[in-house]
């Protein structure tokens, strides 16, 4: 609706800028694998909407938190929550806590392997019962089999991670996955790993670029 009166226009679908998460993960990893540390992270669009609904009470924040890190690393636990005013629609939403992860490096092949933690909302809210446009995997887009219709997603979006891990005294990286980039038509994405002053810093940064994907190009 404008001055001059009404005029029509296809609404454009979501941009990945619109709908963004960002996680700041600096941990230390102790001698006996596990890991503690601090965790910050912010959200805009869709997904800071189903943080304001899910975290709204404060006496449920830690157990929601615990539970979500539960799923992928049994015994987690966090503390000193803090949250930016999820009342204030006109606030970002950010958010940061102390983690606790137990049994982060196993044994392998003579040497330990160190598996990093996640974003613990990512698809969380789905199985629970709410609306969460970011899928916990993205294979769960494209099933296999073939497709008679094409795929509509619910938004676009983009997601970055951060990893500050400092190893004990003495420990090196042997090995470290190759970095990756990739980038086409529905997406992009790029990680990067090095090893320096001992710690481990490792970014990830991933976009979903479309929302709706013809049926003939869902293999690719």
């Amino acid at each position: 609706i404008t001055p001059e009166g009404a005029v029509v226009h296809q609404v454009p679908g979501s941009l990945p800028g619109m709908n963004t998460t960002a996680d700041r993960f600096t941990l230390t990893l102790l001698a006996d694998g596990s890991g503690r540390g601090e965790v910050r992270c912010s959200a805009t669009g869709n997904r800071s909407l189903t943080i304001r609904q899910a975290f709204r009470n404060p006496l449920h924040r830690v157990p929601l938190l615990d539970r979500l890190h539960g799923r992928r690393s049994t015994g987690a636990s966090t503390g000193a929550v803090g949250f930016s005013d999820l009342g204030d629609l006109k606030v970002p939403v950010s958010y940061e806590y102390s983690l606790i992860l137990p049994a982060r490096a196993r044994q392998r092949d003579g040497g330990l392997e160190l598996e990093l933690p996640e974003d613990p909302l990512r698809g969380a809210f789905e199985r629970m019962g709410g609306r969460d446009p970011f899928a916990e995997r993205l294979t769960g887009y494209c099933p296999g089999g073939p497709r008679r219709h094409d795929l509509v997603l619910p938004a676009a979006w983009s997601h970055t991670a951060s990893y500050s891990i400092t190893l004990p005294p003495g420990w090196k990286a042997a090995e470290l996955p190759p970095d990756a980039e990739l980038a086409s038509d529905f997406g992009r994405l790029k990680i990067t790993r090095r090893f320096e002053e001992g710690k481990l810093r490792i970014d990830k940064a991933v976009s979903l670029a479309v929302t709706r994907v013809p049926a003939a190009r869902c293999a690719e």
